[in-house]
């Protein structure tokens, strides 16, 4: 057997992905497909239209809500790395939130370095930027607190960059941006009436090459609120 065969089915079988399918150089291309390009599109957009209709004619920063976290997203070996969000609550039990997630993985594949195929190395770096509602329905009392349970949804875009490197020949690379969304649900729990702990474990779709993927992405995180509807919430 080739190296060249070699090494194609064992990414294959590890990477879910075989190196004819890998562009020789690097391409960075919006997927074209509908609803996702429509999205990538016309999200700003939307944004902007949400915030018209919908946010209170008195804005205060008592319902703003930042958070910052760990992620980790499943697929390509698993990728690690750190989520930050920003959310606002309508009621005392739904907020709209944005979330940008950025994660990398580098994982030798096999034990090839000892063979004459060499070193096979992979690195992944994924980014995701999603806008999506959370609805608390369900509230437990824990000591002192309110744990909430909540599920929640959110639609963006998703940009990964991958590499696989045999060395010592060259490396190959692709990269694409394609349409992403998440189902999911977790709990939150607060520690102070401004400090919380949270963990959120959604189902997550990506589209990247034309097809479709599908990951799990977990964040535990901790909130950060200002919100009088969130104090509301825990006291009631």
């Amino acid at each position: 057997m080739s190296q060249t065969q070699l090494s194609d089915e064992t990414i294959q079988k590890t990477h879910t992905t075989d190196l004819q399918s890998i562009p020789e150089r690097s391409a960075f291309r919006p997927v074209a497909r509908f609803p996702g390009a429509l999205l990538l599109t016309f999200l700003p957009s939307l944004i902007a239209l949400m915030a018209v209709l919908f946010l209170p004619q008195s804005i205060s920063a008592q319902d703003l809500e930042l958070s910052g976290g760990y992620a980790h997203v499943t697929q390509n070996f698993g990728t690690d790395g750190f989520d930050v969000g920003a959310a606002w609550w309508f009621t005392s039990k739904i907020t709209v939130g944005a979330n940008y997630d950025s994660t990398w993985d580098t994982s030798q594949i096999g034990v090839f370095e000892i063979t004459n195929v060499g070193l096979l190395v992979s690195k992944a770096h994924l980014q995701s930027f999603l806008v999506g509602p959370r609805i608390f329905f369900l509230s437990h009392n824990v000591k002192k607190h309110k744990l909430g349970i909540f599920g929640e949804t959110q639609y963006g875009f998703s940009h990964i960059n991958t590499k696989f490197q045999q060395v010592p020949a060259a490396t190959i690379s692709a990269s694409d941006t394609a349409f992403t969304w998440t189902l999911g649900g977790g709990a939150d729990y607060p520690f102070t009436s401004h400090w919380s702990g949270r963990a959120n474990l959604d189902f997550m779709r990506t589209h990247f090459a034309a097809a479709g993927q599908s990951r799990l992405r977990l964040v535990p995180e901790s909130p950060q609120a200002c919100s009088r509807n969130r104090l509301h919430l825990w006291k009631a």
